[in-house]
């Protein structure tokens, strides 16, 4: 007997900033050298900024609609404080993507 359906999603993609510690040498953003502006990931470093997003997409959503958060840019795995931002989402039964 299957289980219960899971809730649809409302996909969103965040390009977070260009920020990338690859420099893949397929990457517009590798040969232009946005990679290496670390100074983007200052807003991240900042819990206000974080608890901001994190309300935008709690406020946001419905108890039958979750969200599914694509987060992309450079690579968004370095952003400070993404445990931070993850958390109170994944708990409210939110998804991620990277």
């Amino acid at each position: 007997m299957p289980g219960p359906n899971p809730p649809p999603y409302r996909v969103g993609e965040i390009y977070m900033f260009d920020t990338c510690t690859h420099k893949c040498g397929y990457c517009w953003l590798a040969e232009s050298g946005q990679v290496l502006d670390f100074a983007q990931l200052e807003p991240f470093k900042d819990p206000a900024f974080i608890d901001k997003i994190t309300s935008f997409f709690l406020s946001r959503t419905a108890q039958s609609v979750k969200w599914l958060l694509q987060l992309t840019g450079g690579e968004p795995l370095i952003a400070p404080n993404l445990d931070r931002l993850a958390a109170p989402l994944i708990e409210a039964s939110h998804r991620f993507a990277f």
